[in-house]
């Protein structure tokens, strides 16, 4: 692809791109942290130029790699850094969704497990409960809408949401609270309301 995307880049810089992310997760998953941050962060910086010119097409990649290079950054224990661009993730993936949420939905909830495991491991616990909480909102309403396709990722959201809210010791009862709430918040934005709008912490008001 970097020869192709020399000759003719306008044609195949969106394919080197994205071979650059799946080499990054390939990379991170051999333990070569270091050569995965690199070839992450190439493909970022290739898909913002990418998205400059024409963001319809190139957003949605562009928000993929911020979340994958946030999860290298954080394998390198770069907390600080992983949040930066872990935070432009899911902030892209709300304007994303909002058009679109269908398409969209499922890789907002991926950046925002990626922003609440940064914000934990800076001991921002009670945010990064808020963020789990939406993320496991998320894939309940797609587990619901498309049965068997990511039952697994709800399941796993819920599993890590139960281990962050736990040390809370609140009673079991507010994490079921503060869920259905969160769910009435997602379900409210697909009839017209914007994800992360709403000034209330769900899981400040089920433990009030």
């Amino acid at each position: 692809y970097r020869e192709l995307a020399a000759v003719d880049p306008d044609r195949h810089s969106p394919d080197l791109a994205r071979a650059l992310v799946q080499l990054g997760i390939g990379l991170r998953g051999l333990r070569s942290s270091d050569e995965g941050l690199a070839v992450g962060g190439e493909a970022v910086r290739l898909l913002r130029a990418l998205a400059a010119a024409d963001p319809d097409r190139h957003l949605p990649d562009l928000a993929r790699a911020l979340t994958e290079l946030g999860t290298s950054l954080r394998g390198l224990a770069a907390h600080a850094e992983a949040l930066v661009v872990t935070s432009e993730a899911v902030q892209l993936g709300r304007d994303l969704a909002v058009g679109n949420p269908a398409r969209h939905v499922a890789e907002l909830a991926r950046a925002l497990i990626g922003l609440a495991a940064g914000l934990r491991a800076l001991g921002h616990r009670a945010e990064a409960v808020a963020h789990e909480g939406e993320a496991v909102a998320w894939w309940w309403h797609l587990s619901r809408c498309r049965p068997g396709d990511f039952d697994d990722e709800y399941r796993e959201a819920q599993r890590r949401h139960f281990h962050t809210f736990s040390p809370y010791d609140h009673d079991p009862d507010d994490l079921l609270t503060a869920e259905s709430i969160a769910r009435s918040r997602v379900l409210g934005y697909l009839e017209g309301r914007r994800p992360g709008d709403e000034s209330e912490d769900p899981y400040q008001a089920a433990t009030a």
